[in-house]
């Protein structure tokens, strides 16, 4: 599991023993695939902008970094 939604899921109230068992990476886990899921969300929101801004330079690269960090933050592909 990647160590920021670890961070989160302690910052959320989970107890140490609930983010031992749920989010150790192991990827038939429900947790971690919840986790990339609300990322990937995310990812769509941001790309949809970018669709209908396609022809602005400035905001299609402020777009394609806004995503690059939201998937290198989470670990995802």
């Amino acid at each position: 599991m990647n160590e920021r939604i670890r961070e989160l899921a302690e910052k959320a109230g989970f107890s140490l023993v609930d983010i031992r068992n749920a989010f150790d990476y192991n990827e038939d886990n429900p947790y971690n695939e919840f986790a990339i899921l609300i990322a990937q969300d995310c990812i769509s929101k941001i790309a949809l902008i970018g669709i209908s801004n396609f022809e602005n330079d400035d905001i299609m690269w402020a777009i394609e970094l806004a995503i690059e960090m939201i998937r290198e933050r989470f670990g995802v592909k």
